[in-house]
């Protein structure tokens, strides 16, 4: 039997400790540190790939750089947001990525960005706006975005950005009122005016571009719930969107969906690609 809060409930009948535990991504994990370990060493060769430019900067702030990966032509521009609760992690570390997307001839493109308690939502969302706008200026190509977890949410916040063509939200948070009520908020400071502002599940922009929104069947049951309430407003919106359950799959796993040619993720960006 459950035990009951200790505390005021905040959402959904947790406390802060237990609404702090059910975003705790790794907790259901316990072999997190050793799979994120591995991305650095998996990502390293296709930095030191010929056809790579490394530390293109978008904007003047040390984070505000890209990185791109295959050959310079006219093929969609896969684009990734990373994750980390906007407060952690770095583009460099998803560079295995681009495997899946070179695989099909699209071309990769990692984003970094300012992350808290630097920089609050507002900033951080207008970053990755600059990092699509300069994409798009550079390179004239058209964009699927893309993002897992805290880059999940900020796909959805950019999905109506110019030049984007389809969008693969991963894990995303896309109602961030729980992330407000809880220590995540610790190191963004967001209050309820700024959580509403960048909720992607109360602001569905008319005509937005197709969506495939994935996550974990093994997540915690918390995040699985934000992907499918935000599935099920876009849909009732009228709004094109897939839905991608991966089955057996966690939080940390499922990205070699993504980097594996034949992956889930990787043929669904494919799909995106030919708008």
């Amino acid at each position: 039997m459950a035990s009951a809060p200790s505390g005021p409930a905040l959402w959904r009948g947790m406390d802060r400790p237990t609404l702090d535990a059910a975003y705790d991504s790794s907790a259901v994990v316990p072999d997190f540190q050793a799979i994120t370990g591995r991305w650095p060493e998996r990502s390293a060769p296709w930095r030191a790939r010929p056809d790579t430019r490394l530390d293109v900067p978008y904007a003047d702030a040390p984070r505000c750089r890209v990185d791109l990966f295959g050959p310079a032509d006219a093929s969609p521009l896969v684009v990734f947001l990373h994750g980390g609760y906007w407060q952690m992690r770095g583009r460099e570390q998803f560079s295995f990525l681009a495997e899946g997307p070179l695989a099909h001839g699209l071309g990769f493109a990692a984003v970094g960005y300012t992350l808290g308690p630097e920089a609050g939502m507002d900033r951080i969302v207008d970053e990755c706006r600059q990092a699509l706008a300069f994409l798009q200026r550079e390179t004239g190509r058209p964009i699927v975005l893309s993002g897992w977890s805290a880059g999940g949410h900020l796909t959805a916040c950019l999905q109506n950005e110019a030049g984007v063509i389809g969008s693969l939200a991963i894990s995303g948070l896309y109602e961030l009122e729980p992330i407000r009520l809880g220590r995540l908020n610790d190191k963004l400071g967001m209050d309820a005016a700024t959580a509403r502002r960048h909720s992607p599940l109360h602001h569905l922009p008319a005509g937005s571009p197709p969506m495939v929104i994935a996550w974990g069947e093994a997540e915690q049951p918390e995040l699985r719930q934000q992907s499918l309430d935000y599935a099920a407003a876009r849909e009732a919106a009228g709004l094109p969107t897939r839905r991608l359950p991966l089955a057996g799959l966690h939080h940390f796993d499922e990205l070699d969906t993504y980097a594996d040619p034949q992956g889930a993720m990787a043929l669904a960006l494919v799909e995106l690609a030919k708008g």
